[in-house]
């Protein structure tokens, strides 16, 4: 399995921009410094492994992720969210409801339906492959 690296400073930094936040604002949400989201972006420390955590859950993505490691070989294996799948129930839920109206209406959602699986199934391709 190869892995590629890089600097948790310049990731914690990218994924505080990717979500438009200021260091201040993170350092308010973790209940630490301004100076203490610096000095881990710049890498003069690293946040502690609670941190890391709350860190992760505020960017929505994972411990291996934020600390800049990425797997090339990946799994075959995959979790989805309890928010993925009350999305697709819903959208399943709206496609039942307004297919009972008509054929065209059925063929209609069907199509979004389609659209809607293979975007689903297309970015989860996407998140794993990066």
């Amino acid at each position: 399995m190869m892995m590629k690296r890089e600097m948790l400073g310049k990731q914690l930094r990218r994924s505080r921009e990717v979500f438009g936040y200021s260091q201040i604002q993170v350092a308010n949400l973790l209940g630490v410094s301004r100076q203490t989201v610096s000095n881990w972006e710049n890498d003069k420390t690293i946040p502690d492994g609670i941190s890391l955590i709350q860190l992760a859950d505020i960017y929505h993505i994972s411990l291996d992720e934020l600390c800049g490691r990425t797997v090339l070989l990946k799994s075959t294996s995959h979790s989805v969210s309890k928010v993925e799948i009350g999305q697709m129930l819903g959208l399943v839920g709206v496609f039942l409801c307004c297919s009972l109206v008509s054929l065209t209406n059925i063929l209609f959602f069907s199509f979004l339906f389609l659209c809607f699986l293979i975007f689903f199934i297309y970015s989860h391709f996407q998140k794993y492959n990066h």
